[in-house]
């Protein structure tokens, strides 16, 4: 079923919005869960709506997928992600930061360049600043163009990764034909992993399809200890969720992240059943 889309009344609020600093990045820590190590945290855009409080990107992003406004977000959040790296790595704690993207921007005629020009004031820090997670939200007519510069960003650096990985109309299709370096298991498997044999069987298939194409996986929605250690039961080393970390402000991070380093694995976990959102 098709999903609504913003009216003009609407695209013209979140624009004001973007115009007026109304977005904010909160990050999401990312870690290796056998070695208890951080390898990075994803950014996740909030809308700090002056009359319905702060919304989370469900409530917005869907009704602009296929409007221009989309690609102004998503300049707007990778330039703010690479600051915020950037300044992390000036301040000893070098975490690339990944940041959820359009096809529509991707395939913008000069974006791999753009890019480029936005992450050579900072080549001097020599560590990797930047992730793209692609959004397999619309149906693209030239996956060729698209592996193109999925290709480009690679060379620059920048590593990518299929989002929400299974839930998409065409997930095995983009697997093949672009060159990631890895995938986001959608949170929904991995919520079922526990019960749901069926969600096991799909989790141990995409973790094997990745093993033989040298792609990695991190699993989204680690909601408690019980399902960090499935995973790791699985080979799955990846993760993110609640159980974890929950999104925090950047200035949380530097701290957050030496005190997970410093205890053992998971022993900084705490058994968390409430869904995210």
């Amino acid at each position: 079923m098709p999903h609504r889309v913003a009216t003009s009344d609407e695209v013209r609020e979140m624009r004001h919005g973007l115009d007026a600093d109304q977005f904010i990045l909160a990050y999401q820590p990312k870690v290796d869960m056998r070695r208890g190590r951080v390898v990075g945290a994803e950014a996740l855009v909030r809308w700090q709506h002056p009359q319905r409080g702060v919304l989370q990107p469900a409530a917005f992003i869907p009704l602009i997928e296929d409007h221009a406004l989309v690609e102004h977000l998503d300049v707007w959040a990778v330039g703010e992600a690479l600051r915020q790296a950037a300044s992390w790595a000036a301040h000893r704690t070098p975490l690339p930061v990944s940041v959820n993207i359009s096809p529509r921007t991707l395939l913008q005629p000069g974006f791999a360049g753009r890019l480029a020009a936005a992450l050579q004031p900072h080549a001097q820090l020599g560590t990797p600043l930047l992730e793209l997670e692609i959004l397999e939200s619309t149906a693209i007519d030239d996956l060729t163009q698209m592996a193109g510069v999925v290709g480009q960003c690679e060379a620059l650096g920048v590593a990518t990764a299929l989002d929400d990985f299974g839930t998409g109309h065409a997930s095995l299709t983009w697997l093949r034909e672009l060159p990631v370096a890895a995938l986001k298991l959608d949170r929904s498997f991995v919520r079922g992993l526990l019960h749901n044999d069926a969600d096991r069987a799909i989790v141990q298939g995409i973790l094997f399809m990745a093993q033989r194409l040298g792609r990695l996986v991190i699993a989204e929605g680690v909601e408690s200890v019980a399902h960090g250690e499935a995973l790791l039961s699985l080979g799955c080393t990846l993760g993110q969720g609640f159980a974890i970390a929950r999104p925090m402000s950047p200035g949380e991070i530097p701290a957050w992240t030496t005190g997970f380093e410093g205890a053992p694995p998971w022993g900084r976990t705490e058994d968390i059943t409430k869904p995210e959102s």
